[in-house]
């Protein structure tokens, strides 16, 4: 089913509750979905991108797109389709500022289980996502969520001190894709890819030009770099 790319203080965590086996829920959250090829659906304060030639029977990979302080839709529509019309599933999410990180976790926990029974999600094939602001919130909830996500995607991430991330409690085993800009913050984020990897965790950095002037560019490589984690857990 996956197409061609031409054609994505310290901190201390308790154990989540969450495990994959709970994202494969068959509750009925009065939700279905719309029966049209592709395009967005939206679920209250969610909105969720179906690839084209969407196939419900499919479990296909999740991007959870986090959003600080924008619309989840416009969040979305910012890097889908372009990222793939086709391989991926794809959902934005609003974070609470007012909330904590514990709450927070819980919300996207939440949004993940319902759009897995709504949709039919891999469960092994979830990755967390942020640009900016939310870059670094994801990485504030990767801990949280390292049960039920494979990685995280993070776009030009606010990075004051690489080695204080919570993100590195969490990274054995995961997967990072780090993007950053030929600027001053090209070297923190450098250091957080090696201590990531000192951590035991497998990480992809690209740097660009100008993120805004890179977004297709960007959408490709995450293309490239997601189909390359997915036909490696096919393999496992």
């Amino acid at each position: 089913m996956i197409h061609d790319p031409f054609s994505e203080d310290s901190f201390w965590f308790d154990e989540p509750d969450w495990t994959p086996d709970s994202l494969n829920s068959e509750d009925d959250f009065g939700l279905s979905p719309t029966t049209d090829q592709w395009g967005w659906d939206e679920w209250g304060e969610l909105c969720v991108f179906r690839p084209q030639g969407y196939e419900p029977c499919y479990r296909y990979p999740l991007l959870v797109w986090l959003s600080v302080d924008e619309s989840p839709d416009q969040t979305l529509r910012d890097w889908f389709p372009d990222v793939s019309d086709r391989n991926y599933l794809a959902v934005g999410i609003p974070l609470r500022r007012e909330a904590n990180l514990v709450q927070n976790a819980e919300l996207v926990a939440t949004s993940i289980r319902e759009v897995s029974a709504l949709y039919g999600i891999h469960s092994d094939r979830i990755w967390i996502a942020g640009t900016g602001a939310a870059a670094e919130w994801a990485s504030w909830l990767l801990p949280h969520l390292s049960s039920v996500v494979a990685g995280l995607v993070a776009i030009a991430p606010w990075l004051d001190d690489p080695l204080d991330q919570p993100a590195l409690q969490a990274a054995t085993g995961k997967q990072l894709f780090l993007v950053t800009a030929e600027d001053d913050s090209a070297e923190l984020a450098k250091s957080f890819a090696e201590y990531w990897e000192m951590c035991a965790g497998d990480f992809t950095m690209i740097t660009v030009n100008s993120l805004e002037k890179s977004r297709i560019e960007i959408c490709r490589e995450l293309n490239l770099w997601l189909m390359k984690q997915v036909c490696s857990i096919s393999r496992s």
